[in-house]
């Protein structure tokens, strides 16, 4: 078997965090236009009177364009998409243990359960091959 050039690694996690953003922004696009639809369009007025709520609007967005942001920097071979992938594997490590140990404490539906630990698997998995990528010397 040949050997991947390291460089290829960091274009494959480049793609992979693009597709997770893309799964990221639907979903949070989904779940948007169903709150736009219960609460008659009220909540999102809320957002913008309360500073609370407004510093974990712009967090969110944060989330959302965080990966965009890295992928480009990994594609584009960047000197700071290394330590930008490193952050945030390791903040995605801490949301994916949270998520896993999320449903021990709730009483949740069995899809609900099912739903959420292939999320967490799937953000531990990009997160440990991101943490392999930032810690390997050769991967630019």
């Amino acid at each position: 078997m040949e050997k991947s050039e390291p460089r290829q690694h960091g274009q494959i996690l480049g793609i992979l965090l693009i597709l997770y953003g893309c799964f990221q922004l639907f979903g949070t696009i989904f779940m948007g236009v169903i709150m736009w639809a219960v609460t008659g369009g009220h909540f999102y007025y809320n957002i913008l009177k309360t500073p609370p709520l407004l510093i974990g609007f712009g967090i969110l967005l944060l989330i959302l364009v965080l990966p965009f942001l890295i992928a480009y920097g990994l594609l584009e071979r960047t000197k700071w998409a290394k330590s930008g992938v490193f952050a945030m594997s390791v903040a995605g490590i801490v949301l994916s243990f949270v998520l896993l140990f999320l449903p021990l404490q709730l009483h949740w539906s069995t899809n609900r359960v099912i739903a959420t630990t292939l999320l967490g698997g799937t953000i531990t998995l990009l997160c440990l091959y991101g943490i392999w990528i930032a810690t390997r010397r050769t991967v630019k």
